[in-house]
């Protein structure tokens, strides 16, 4: 056998390894959606972040929050687990503010007291298959 062959076998054996781990990542990741409200009122404009809890290698994962709700498409969720959760909405002031050349956009201010973001005490635990998680936030 070659030193070309061999290695073109290896490479294969490697490449017959790696995709299997590859594929079953987003396979394990909770489809999960729901509501957040502040004071009973819809959060139109956030973000929430779901951080692993207890320091181990799962990632952090993100989506938007329009109009009250939240939505993780399939194979884009959280991992099961336990959870911090970071809540932000970016509210909208009222005034407008220039974006550099003609056009203007809405300016926002983010209003969520830090216990729900920054030092956040809101936690989940994510189980396996699909999920509906709200959070309804005190004043």
């Amino acid at each position: 056998m070659t030193a070309s062959t061999l290695g073109r076998r290896l490479a294969a054996a490697a490449g017959v390894v790696i995709l299997p781990v590859l594929i079953g990542c987003g396979a394990d990741r909770v489809q999960m959606r729901g509501t957040v409200t502040y004071d009973g009122n819809p959060i139109d404009n956030g973000t929430i972040v779901f951080v692993p809890d207890g320091g181990d290698s799962r990632p952090k994962t993100a989506t938007r929050i329009t109009d009250g709700k939240y939505e993780f498409e399939p194979n884009f969720g959280p991992l099961p687990g336990k959870y911090k959760v970071e809540i932000t909405w970016d509210k909208k002031t009222g005034r407008k503010i220039s974006t550099g050349d003609a056009d203007s956009r809405d300016e926002t201010k983010q209003v969520l007291p830090s216990q729900f973001n920054t030092q956040t005490t809101l936690t989940a635990e994510i189980k396996r298959g699909e999920t509906t998680l709200d959070f309804h936030l005190p004043k």
